[in-house]
C-alpha cells in the first residue's frame, strides 16, 4: 500500500469513528431521563407534580410571625375609616356567615366545601371610597386582610393554592359586587372576603384585621 493510500485509510477511519460517536450521543437513552415512548422521566414527573398541585386541597394556611394587636378596635356593624395608600375609605362589616358550602361561579364545578377539620368564614362588607384614587377591593384590600382566631391569623382564601373564586362567588350570591371590579372615588359597593380556617369551637372570638389600622370584632361561630 502506497503512502497516499495509507493516509486516506487513516482519515476515513477517523471520520467513521467521529460519525459513530455523534450517533451514539444522539441516540443514547438513560433510564433516569427517558422512557420508551420518547418522553423524559423529568417531564413526566413535572406533569405529575402539576396535577397534584391542581388537586391540592385548600387547607388553612396559618401566617407565621407574631400576631400583633391592631392600634384601634371596632365592632361588626360600625363604620371604620381605613386607608389604602393615599385613598381614604370607610369600611363596615355587615354580616359574618359560616357557610357549609359556596356555589362556585365562573366555572363548572361543584360547590366548594372546606376540607375536613376546617371551616369557611365569609364576611360581607360595605366600602365607601372617599378618594382621591380608585381601589380594587380584591387586590388593594382583601389581599392584605387577615382573620384572627384563637391567637392565630389567616389570609383570605385567594392566597391559597386552590385558586377557586369563592370570594367573588360569595359576594355575588349575597347581592354584592365582584371584588375584582375597581371602585372609583365617590362610589360605594358591597363586597366580600372569605377565609378558610381550622374549625373553631362555638363562641371563639374572631376578628377581621386591617394590618396596622384596625381590628373589627366579628360574630363568633355558634
Amino acid at each position: 500500500m502506497s503512502y497516499l493510500e495509507a493516509t486516506k485509510a487513516k482519515l476515513c477511519g477517523a471520520a467513521l469513528l467521529g460519525l459513530l460517536a455523534l450517533a451514539g450521543c444522539g441516540s443514547s437513552e438513560d433510564s433516569s431521563t427517558s422512557t420508551a415512548g420518547g418522553d423524559t422521566a423529568a417531564a413526566k414527573e413535572k406533569r405529575k407534580q402539576g396535577k397534584q398541585s391542581a388537586n391540592e386541597p385548600c387547607t388553612p394556611r396559618r401566617l407565621s410571625g407574631k400576631v400583633e394587636d391592631p392600634p384601634r378596635r371596632s365592632a361588626q356593624g360600625k363604620p371604620v375609616p381605613i386607608e389604602v395608600g393615599k385613598t381614604k375609605l370607610t369600611m363596615e362589616v355587615e354580616r359574618t356567615a359560616f357557610p357549609r358550602a359556596i356555589p362556585v361561579r365562573f366555572s363548572e364545578r361543584p360547590p366548594f366545601k372546606a376540607p375536613q377539620g376546617s371551616m369557611l368564614v365569609a364576611l360581607t362588607y360595605s366600602l365607601d371610597n372617599d378618594g382621591p384614587g380608585s381601589v380594587k377591593p380584591s387586590e388593594n384590600l382583601n389581599a392584605h386582610l387577615t382573620l384572627r382566631a384563637a391567637g392565630a391569623q389567616y389570609p383570605y382564601a385567594a392566597e391559597l393554592p386552590c385558586g377557586i373564586p369563592i370570594t367573588a362567588s360569595w359576594s355575588l350570591d349575597q347581592g354584592g359586587e365582584n371584588p375584582a371590579q375597581p371602585l372609583a372615588a365617590g362610589e360605594e359597593a358591597t363586597v366580600a372576603v372569605v377565609f378558610i380556617v381550622p374549625k373553631q369551637e362555638a363562641g371563639t372570638r374572631l376578628s377581621l384585621v386591617v394590618p396596622n389600622q384596625v381590628g373589627i370584632a366579628l360574630r363568633p361561630p355558634a
